[in-house]
Order: C-alpha cells, then structure tokens, then sequence
C-alpha cells in the first residue's frame, strides 16, 4: 500500500489527506460508540441519546440554503443542561484516545520530503484549531493548512469543500491527489472533480474481511444496541494491533487478545476495590498472580503495595490441618510458612489491610491458608471466577461460578500462569519447585516456553492500554469478557486446537496428572457441535458448496 501511494504523491503537486480512519484510529468498532463511552464513564447513561438528538436538532436548524454543515459549538447549544459541561469532557476524551496511523505517518512525511503541498480535509464539526491540536500532538506536523466542513460550511459529501480547496490553492485538479477511507465523499465525489484519490479502505472492514476475524462480528452485534461498549473497546483494540502486527506469532497473538484483557480488566478491578476498600497491601497468589502483579506495577495509580505470594494448595496441605489436607500438614512447614507471613513488609504493618488476589477459587486454598497466619489483620478475596461460599469474605468478578464457566479454563490458566515450574512447597521464605526428574517436568517446560510467547502478548497488550487511555479510563465489563472468551471457544480452527493441544495441563487436586488444554473429549463434543450446526444453516439454506470448507474449518 505504501509504496503505490508513494508513486502517486511523487505525480501530484497538492496531496491532501483525510483524518478520521485514515490519519487517526479510534479505538472503537464504530465512531457513535465514543459516545456511548462517556456516559459510561460519567455514569449518565442519558448522555449518549441526549447527544445524538442536539446533532439532529443543530443539523436541522444550521444546515439550511449554502450550509451544509455544523460546528461542535452549535451542537452543544442542544445539549441538555445537564449535560453542557460535557463540552469538554467530549473533545479531551477523543483528543486522549485517538491513535495515529502510523503507516500514514510514514507516507505523510514521505510526501512532505518530496516538497509537495499537503493540506488536511475533513467534514468534521470540530474546529480547525482544535483538529490542528490534535494531529499535531499525534505527530502530523508541517502540512500546509486544514480544510474543515464545520468552518466552510461545505462539505466533501457534496463536492463543494473541494472545489474550495482547487479555488483557493488555485490548482487544476488533475494536480491533486487525495487520500480517504469514505468511498462516497473521498473517492467518488473527488473523482467527479477530477481529483486524483487514493482509497484507504477502513481498518475496521479489513479487519472482517480476514475470515479468520468474521466470527468476532457475532460478539460485537450482541452488544452493539446496549449502552455497554466493552465488546467496542476489546475489538477496536484488537483491530488496530491487527492492522499494525498481522503476523503475530500464535500464542503471543492469543496473549494480546484474550489473556491482556484479562488482565487489564482484573488490575482495574483490584485499584477499584483498593480505592473503595482502603486497602494497604495486595497479594498476587503465584502461579496466577505472576502477570497480574507485573501489570499492577504498571498500571498502579494507588499507594497500596503488590506483593507476589507463595499461597498455592500445595503450601496449603502442608500448613492447614482439615480434611483436604491429605496427610500432609506438619508441624514444620506450618512453622514455616509463620516465619513466611511475617517476613513481608507489609505497607499497612500491624493494620494492614489485605486483597488476596487469584485466578479462580474452588477450595479457597490461598484465602483460608492466608487466613490462619494474618490473624488480626483484615482481608478481602478477589477472583476473576469463584464458586460459591458463604464462610469467606470474597468479590466474584464475573459472577459466574468456577464449576459452570462456560469457556475452557485450563486456558485462562495458561494467560494467568508464571515462567516457573510447579510450586511443591516453600523452605526458608523460598519456593521448592517441580525437580527435572519428576515425569511431568517435560510439560512444566513446554508451558513455560510458551508462557513467555503469551506473556509478551499480554505486556504489549497493557502498554498500549496505557498509551491511548493514559488516564484510567478504561472500564470493562466482565459479563461481556466472558462471553467474548466463549465465543473464541466456540470458533475455534482444527489448526487453533492442534496448537493447543501441544500443551499439558495438570487437572487434579494434587495436580499430578496432565491432560492437552483441549483433551479428546472436549474436541469430540466440539465436532459434536461443529456438525449440528452445520446442519442447521443446511436447513437454514445458508450453507452450499462453495462456503462449506470454510464453516468447517471454523
């Protein structure tokens, strides 16, 4: 792409670029779901009807006779009382977010080096000024001037802003070439002038048009028509690191896109709580907790200290003595795991006040082990997925049971995992690990090569969460994660599985036997599905020869 459209800057004299969904990304499937966003954010759930009405409304008042178009100022005249202080909220929410297309930043500049006149146009309500801003800051800088609809009052749509622009620059338009992702006002009505063009088709629908990405199109439609906009926010990302990354390597693809919003969504959820429950010190449980506290680190913006925590069942058989400690509590490693607890500089000392953070709770191991040695001080569970219990003090993230979660676990457990083998117990403040001569070590080595793949997934996932929602503006829904985890379950490639299956995972109590992530039985129940489906979109008539190999591949 870019080098066809170096070739047609090096013909032209003026090159003039569009900006939204070519020279910047929102990160969201659809430019309303801004919007939609800040009454999210703001808790107003009204803002978003209240918005798109004061457009109409300002459209219908202002474009009249020669104008065609409105400015922000004038759409905000509508706009509720309530909702006047939302001016700027709105433009500093969307100059925040807004992300450059790099790809265009690099034929941009490669236009400016060849001394050729580039100029900005948009049909956009913003100000010039305001847009001026904001490309700048991305990293547009030197183009000759901008051409805004809001400011004259003509628009691309109807081909009058460009022949404005030929007018005032005073060119023919066969000397111009203009570069935009609306087929309709940047091609077409261009092209009608006599303008050169160059169409860069929406990243969004590049996006779909990957059949690999058509089935994400079923999440995004479930949740479109709701004021929720987490699905927008999970797939506008995605889109945008597709667009920059399409060659990914698997499992670090799955880490950016599935184990990072995990992630991103359980540390907002844990700064939350710290923030509502005053909480001093938060324990990350190993193994799950080794990404969760690597990101905590990152994205803290409290005063609460992350410790990462020996607290897995193992530990716990050796220090609890109840009925699921299987013989192996004793007295020394009870002693211990005492001299353990108290070596942790606890922020909060002596009343500190604790969030025990994990992947999933069935037994509770980690919460009743750290129970019994902090003794007085207080503490609180945290689970992206618990089972029920009425003796604890818990938060169930998604709400949904461990026992009836409706995607594969054993792979969440690989996103929330660490680079080390198996933890068997703890002596002298150390972990004692899975030893080389232990018949599952092989397996422990092979998750842990391919841990560190999805871990950089992940890391990359939360660093450009940072660097477009630099402040903590990100809020995700985990009703909504866990359907988004289900529906990639339910897509899943005979290639995704034989990938997958190239990993073990221990699924007993004493996690000593190993079965792949998606054993036989889950993939035969898989086919099981794949074929009943298939048989009814036969019936349904959407099935025929030529897409047949296509919906049995997904």
């Amino acid at each position: 792409m870019r080098d066809n459209l170096k070739q047609l800057i090096d013909k032209n004299e003026v090159i003039s670029f569009d900006i939204f969904d070519t020279l910047l990304f929102r990160p969201f499937v659809e430019p309303s779901d801004v919007a939609k966003y800040i009454s999210q954010l703001q808790l107003e759930d009204d803002f978003k009807l209240n918005r798109t009405f004061a457009e109409v409304k300002a459209r219908i008042k202002y474009c009249k006779g020669d104008v065609e178009d409105v400015t922000y100022e004038q759409i905000y005249e509508f706009i509720g009382n309530k909702y006047k202080s939302f001016y700027e909220v709105e433009r500093n929410f969307e100059k925040e977010i807004l992300v450059p297309n790099k790809n265009m930043l690099e034929v941009f500049n490669y236009a400016l080096s060849k001394n050729k006149t580039v100029i900005i146009t948009s049909d956009m309500y913003y100000s010039a000024d305001f847009l001026n801003d904001v490309l700048t800051e991305k990293g547009f800088k030197g183009y000759k001037k901008i051409y805004v609809s809001s400011e004259y009052k003509k628009t691309k749509g109807s081909g009058n802003l460009y022949k404005i622009i030929l007018k005032d620059l005073n060119i023919s338009p066969d000397k111009m070439l203009h570069i935009g992702d609306n087929y309709e006002a940047d091609i077409l009505k261009a092209k009608e002038l006599g303008i050169n063009t160059f169409y860069f088709e929406k990243i969004k629908e590049q996006f779909i048009k990957d059949e690999k990405n058509k089935f994400l199109t079923d999440f995004y439609n479930e949740y479109k028509n709701t004021i929720n906009t987490t699905a927008s926010l999970i797939l506008g990302l995605r889109i945008i690191d597709w667009f920059y990354n399409p060659k990914r390597e698997f499992w670090e693809n799955i880490g950016y896109q599935y184990g990072g919003v995990i992630i991103y969504s359980i540390i907002q959820a844990v700064i939350e709580i710290i923030k509502c429950k005053h909480i001093t010190d938060v324990f990350f449980i190993a193994r799950d907790g080794y990404p969760l506290k690597k990101a905590f680190d990152v994205l803290n913006t409290t005063n609460a200290k992350g410790h990462y925590v020996y607290a897995n069942r193992n530990i716990k058989y050796q220090c609890v003595n109840d009925e699921y400690s299987n013989g192996q509590y004793s007295k020394e490693s009870d002693k211990e795991y005492e001299n353990y607890i108290n070596s942790l500089n606890l922020r909060g000392g002596g009343s500190a006040n604790v969030l025990i953070v994990d992947s999933c709770a069935g037994n509770y191991s980690a919460q009743i082990l750290l129970k019994k040695y902090l003794k007085n001080i207080k503490s609180l569970g945290c689970y992206f997925i618990a089972r029920l219990n009425f003796k604890l003090d818990y938060i169930n993230l998604t709400g949904v049971e461990g026992e009836f979660a409706k995607f594969n676990w054993k792979l969440t457990e690989l996103y929330l995992t660490a680079p080390t083998p198996q933890i068997l117990g703890l002596k002298n403040n150390q972990p004692i690990y899975m030893q080389e001569n232990d018949i599952n070590y092989k397996y422990e080595m092979e998750r842990i090569n391919v841990f560190n793949k999805v871990f950089k997934g992940e890391m990359d996932y939360i660093k450009d969460c940072l660097k477009i929602f630099k402040s903590d503006y990100i809020n995700f829904k985990f009703p909504v994660i866990v359907s988004y985890l289900e529906n990639f379950d339910n897509n899943l490639t005979q290639e995704d599985y034989k990938i997958l299956n190239t990993l073990k995972h221990p699924y007993d109590k004493l996690s000593k036997k190993y079965t792949p992530l998606y054993g036989k039985k889950y993939t035969d129940e898989m086919i099981q599905l794949i074929k009943l489906q298939y048989k009814e979109k036969q019936k349904e008539g959407k099935i025929n020869e030529q897409n047949t190999d296509m919906f049995i591949r997904r």
